[in-house]
């Protein structure tokens, strides 16, 4: 899991999701790729951040094209997670999350420290 700390006036962020590589089952066969489906992003407080869809672009300055895709829009101060899960035959295998903290434009969020929940005898995922 990721955290974020951003200003309630930040501007809309693109993002898009890797695909899942590399999965095997219990015998140590490849999963096909194909046959892993991914769950489109969510966001658990969309007054907080949400997910808007940003249209194909062309820069006019360069001609360079930039695809449609997804973005993250942060709106009301409070705290999303925004998730996706990726299946293979129904059955989730890999979750993926972001905290964010949305502030107001006014606290630096760099200046906050402590308040990490601190939890003995479990490991962090990598």
């Amino acid at each position: 899991m990721a955290n974020f700390t951003v200003a309630d006036d930040h501007v809309d962020v693109p993002f898009s999701v890797a695909p899942v590589t590399g999965a095997k089952d219990v015998e140590g066969e490849d999963i096909p790729a194909d046959g892993i489906t991914t769950t489109p992003a969510a966001s658990d407080n969309e007054a907080a951040v949400s997910i808007v869809d940003v249209p194909e672009s062309t820069n006019p300055d360069t001609g360079e094209v930039t695809p449609a895709g997804k973005a993250l829009h942060f709106g009301a101060p409070g705290v999303a997670h925004v998730a996706v899960d990726s299946s293979y035959q129904g059955n989730v295998i890999k979750h993926s999350e972001a905290t964010i903290l949305v502030t107001t434009g006014t606290l630096d969020p760099n200046s906050v420290q402590g308040g990490d929940l601190v939890i003995p005898g479990l490991t962090p995922d990598a």
